[in-house]
């Protein structure tokens, strides 16, 4: 599955060379994820140039993925029940009620951390290197590089 991650110039240099940072201490700058801590991958390149001034691509190998279709689960505007084992350890570990901790602007920035962070340790302690989603612009989020089968910048 081929996909963009949109990023600085330097931290291109960076990802080329040595991979991606997928330490729980590594900086955040925009958020901590609203779907676990990690690397941030669309296929939309559009979406991708917008988050920098660099884009590269990468290909995944979706089977090491869990598959989480709609991990704010609402649908029309409904919230919908999470049905497969997947999506409801998603939502134990994300939500509160009907709250999405990691997105929520009344969470405080160290609880959306832990939540992320947690969301990550708990699908790979599973064997998911990340998660798919079927968000507008299939975002899809890497917690380890494992799942990675080529990584290069958009020419």
């Amino acid at each position: 599955m081929r996909l963009f991650h949109g990023t600085g110039a330097e931290e291109a240099k960076f990802i080329l060379g040595a991979g991606f940072d997928f330490r729980p201490e590594a900086e955040r700058r925009r958020d901590p994820g609203d779907f676990g801590w990690g690397v941030y991958l669309t296929n939309d390149l559009a979406r991708a140039r917008e988050m920098g001034e660099v884009v590269l691509v990468v290909v995944i190998d979706k089977r090491r993925f869990a598959h989480i279709p709609n991990p704010y689960f609402l649908r029309l505007g409904h919230e919908v029940e999470p049905m497969t084992d997947l999506e409801k350890l998603f939502h134990e570990i994300a939500f509160e009620g009907s709250e999405m901790l990691t997105c929520a602007s009344t969470t405080p920035w160290e609880r959306r951390v832990i939540v992320a962070q947690t969301l990550q340790r708990e699908f790979l302690a599973r064997g998911y290197v990340g998660i798919i989603t079927e968000t507008p612009d299939k975002e899809t989020v890497m917690f380890s590089g494992k799942g990675v089968v080529y990584l290069g910048e958009l020419v």
